[in-house]
């Protein structure tokens, strides 16, 4: 058995990709009868109080809690103050990048090491973002050298995309890969994402997907409708980045090329009342906010699975895609930039088509009604050997293996 030590800045399979990520993590951990203790900042400890090392949290950024309720005030003054604060914070976050909160960041050194002195902590895992709970793990490797392994998992790329102000760009770029550069000096085992793949490298690097691919037990070609063709997405939608009137525009017209119905229907949070007025246009069926634990039936019970990527965020990767992959399920992938990340991990999935935003020409309309109409009732897939860099099985084990 492995004591293991655990930072992370949300943990729970409701909460964040990053939370999520942690918890299937810790999940496969426990199955194997390692004890684990868990470190996260602003959650409340009594969700996780089955921990058999520990739950412990770090109250949320007192600033930030005083901006979340000053942009819930209606008055301008509150803009005026959201909006000072937030030039100040950002000239101290330049200062220190990419440690943007250093008192985060000793909060949680402090705490972690005192979790160690008290137990035999053999493992100690630091995750990003942010950065404060990955930079006190490199701390302690630095303080306890061999007598603790520490492995860093970057859920998000360090080195931020080519995208902003230039001179801002270059600092960052720079002041990243000299962090990058002194972690895997440092640490016994470095977890990156695949797409950071020739940005920087070294022996201690392992590139890996997120930890997310959890082959779906509900898959069942029975399960599935024949009557209609029932379209799902499961996730985030709003105006700005995922914006879905462009889809849904092209599925109506292909409609009209189908002999069967189709239905499109929507689990997930809408963001601003211009995405629920394109909704409600394409006579979308909206159900809510759907339980993760729910989200296995729901993707396995549709014949068609809908992917909508980052419009502005399109270097970071949307967690719920390998969610869609393990449902085995055909995918239409709707891209607004052709160098989202995302598209190196479809490429992995042969059930899928790659739909651009731009591409709204008939030869384009056919493609899409004929993969419709051919994969809307095939069986499920299982590409569980396409993603094994994804499952938290592979992953852990890399972990164990620097024991």
């Amino acid at each position: 058995m492995l004591n293991i030590l655990f930072l992370c800045r949300s943990f729970g399979k409701n909460y964040s990709a990053c939370g999520v990520c942690s918890y299937n993590l810790v999940s496969e951990f426990r199955k194997r009868g390692h004890r684990v203790w868990i470190i996260s900042i602003g959650q409340d400890p009594l969700q996780n109080a089955d921990i058999e090392g520990g739950y412990y949290f770090i109250k949320e950024d007192r600033l930030e809690f005083i901006i979340r309720k000053l942009q819930q005030q209606k008055f301008v003054f509150s803009a005026v103050l959201v909006f000072f604060i937030r030039i100040i914070r950002l000239f101290r976050a330049l200062l220190f990048y990419p440690n943007t909160s250093r008192s985060k960041s000793k909060e949680v050194f402090n705490l972690a090491n005192a979790i160690i002195k008290q137990n035999k902590i053999d493992i100690v895992v630091g995750t990003y973002t942010p950065f404060y709970t990955l930079e006190p793990a490199v701390r302690i490797k630095e303080i306890y050298g061999k007598k603790i392994k520490v492995v860093t998992y970057h859920y998000d790329p360090l080195i931020l995309p080519d995208e902003g102000i230039k001179p801002v760009i270059l600092f960052k770029e720079k002041r990243s890969l000299s962090k990058l550069k002194k972690e895997c000096n440092v640490v016994d085992l470095v977890l990156k994402q695949r797409s950071t793949i020739g940005i920087f490298n070294s022996p201690v690097i392992r590139y890996v997907g997120l930890p997310l691919f959890i082959k779906n037990q509900c898959s069942n070609i029975n399960s599935i409708h024949y009557d209609v063709i029932k379209i799902s997405y499961v996730g985030t939608l709003d105006r700005e980045n995922r914006n879905p009137s462009g889809l849904f525009d092209c599925l109506r017209q292909v409609y009209s090329m189908l002999s069967k119905k189709i239905e499109i229907h929507v689990w997930g949070q809408i963001l601003d009342q211009e995405t629920r007025r394109i909704l409600n246009e394409y006579e979308v069926s909206y159900h809510g906010l759907a339980d993760i634990d729910d989200v296995p039936m729901i993707l396995s019970e549709s014949n068609i699975l809908i992917n909508i990527s980052n419009k502005l965020s399109y270097k970071a990767i949307p967690s719920k895609i390998f969610q869609l992959f393990a449902s085995g399920r055909p995918i239409i992938n709707y891209v607004f930039n052709a160098k989202d990340v995302s598209i190196q991990y479809f490429e992995d999935y042969k059930n899928v088509f790659n739909l651009f935003s731009t591409d709204k020409d008939d030869t384009t309309l056919f493609r899409l009604k004929d993969f419709i109409a051919e994969k809307a009732f095939s069986q499920s897939q299982d590409c569980a050997e396409c993603f094994n860099y994804s499952d938290p099985v592979f992953i852990c084990d890399l972990m164990e293996k620097t024991i």
